[in-house]
């Protein structure tokens, strides 16, 4: 049974989700609405104790008017309580978009959302599932008193607002829904979210004369990304200094990924790419000359340069004209040959984790290296390139950022998107590399 408790009237939004449900699954949910009480938590109370006397189902899922889900969601937690979980729901932010609406075990109330069912100490009434169960042994074992009866509001206390103490003992009022997990808590039942279920939550906004400013200049943004991101004549003088400068250190390097694409496809570089990609193998540049490297791009006009791991394997760096370089130190041993790829620059201020995957090429790509013509100038790259590619992108590498709306498209996406070859997780690299990379010490 579905029930909609509302004080003033329910979104359309809503009522579109339980017609998608209905769609989905016919009438395998009994819906009802219950309104016509500013007290919401009497009206929860009044819902619940109609639930339990009418025997309609073995379950109840609250959902509030302006929570807005799909199918699956309700039977993610229909699948949850016929498995025997007697109190459990999905989980959404408060209105303000600021925080979850329900509170976790740990001292902060945070909740792990890993896409399985965790513990929790309150979960909100938004969208939440119950047993008829655990109705009978509230009311058995905690002697739950009958109020209003036989009048329209008859109900058992179920949700009440209660003042109580917390962990430490400070007073704390609770709301109907957290109040409602306590009378669980009591009886020894535990609740629980299932992480799978992240349901959203309309709220309302007063909107401004600087909303529309805003919203006018996100629009305006947009419209100019869409126009190339990579100023390409910006990007060839970037270019011609990275590869000055690993030159003057003899380090042979070459162009990869985007910018070897772009080449290919295109004949010049993309517009809609976001950087210039240059490759070298980790082994021809000795740890002592990386603080000669750093200096050596600045001097060349690579104002901003972070190295985004502790390791070195990636170093971007931001031209003076906003043109970033992502140079990669590249890994080998005889078979394979590889490096990593973040979704994010992990170690920032802004990010301290980022996920992370690798590609993984056959070494015979590298044994040699062919020159391709970019603005006229020759650069390298493994061979043979259109091969190459293809295990790179997959098979539909030429679609790569080709259009304006590909702007925000990143290798991480492809790859989660299209998986071609080169993809691996760091458990498969790891298996794939055992062998000693090129240039370790022996151990004799």
């Amino acid at each position: 049974m579905l029930a909609v408790c509302s004080h003033r009237g329910t979104q359309a939004e809503v009522a579109q989700s339980i017609e998608l449900l209905h769609q989905a699954v016919g009438n395998m949910f009994l819906t009802r609405f219950y309104a016509g009480d500013a007290w919401l938590d009497r009206l929860r109370s009044v819902a619940a104790t109609e639930f339990l006397k009418q025997n309609w189902a073995k379950y109840m899922i609250f959902i509030d008017d302006d929570i807005i889900f799909m199918p699956e969601h309700v039977m993610a937690i229909y699948d949850d309580m016929e498995k025997g979980y007697d109190l459990i729901g999905g989980l959404y932010p408060t209105r303000s978009g600021t925080q979850l609406a329900s509170y976790g075990l740990n001292d902060m109330g945070g909740i792990p959302i890993d896409g399985q069912i965790q513990e929790i100490k309150w979960l909100a009434t938004g969208f939440m599932g119950f047993s008829r169960k655990l109705l009978e042994r509230m009311v058995d074992e905690l002697k739950l008193p009958l109020l209003h009866k036989n009048q329209w509001c008859e109900c058992y206390p179920f949700f009440v607002f209660c003042q109580h103490e917390t962990d430490r003992g400070n007073p704390m009022l609770f709301s109907e829904d957290w109040e409602f997990c306590e009378k669980a808590k009591r009886i020894g039942v535990k609740t629980y979210a299932d992480t799978r279920c992240m349901v959203g939550h309309k709220g309302e906004k007063v909107f401004s004369l600087s909303d529309v400013v805003s919203h006018n200049r996100y629009l305006e943004a947009k419209e100019n990304r869409l126009k190339g991101i990579l100023n390409t004549d910006n990007a060839d003088k970037a270019l011609k200094a990275a590869t000055k400068v690993l030159h003057g250190l003899g380090v042979p390097c070459w162009i990869d990924s985007g910018t070897l694409l772009s080449t290919v496809r295109d004949g010049d570089f993309n517009k809609y790419d976001h950087d210039i990609d240059v490759r070298l193998f980790r082994d021809d540049l000795p740890d002592e000359l990386m603080p000669v490297l750093v200096s050596d791009l600045y001097k060349e006009g690579y104002k901003t340069i972070q190295q985004n791991t502790g390791d070195r394997k990636q170093i971007l760096a931001l031209w003076e004209n906003d043109v970033m370089l992502d140079l990669k130190f590249v890994e080998r041993n005889e078979d394979w040959v590889w490096y990593h790829v973040w979704d994010k620059v992990p170690g920032s201020s802004i990010f301290e984790k980022s996920d992370v995957v690798t590609h993984v090429f056959p070494s015979r790509f590298y044994k040699e290296f062919e020159t391709i013509d970019l603005r006229g100038i020759q650069y390298l790259a493994p061979k043979p390139i259109e091969e190459y590619l293809t295990y790179h992108y997959g098979d539909e590498w030429r679609t790569f950022k080709a259009k304006p709306e590909d702007v925000d498209m990143t290798d991480f996406l492809w790859d989660a998107q299209k998986m071609p070859p080169c993809v691996k997780t760091l458990d498969q690299l790891k298996e794939l590399t055992a062998r000693p990379l090129v240039g370790a010490p022996s151990g004799e």
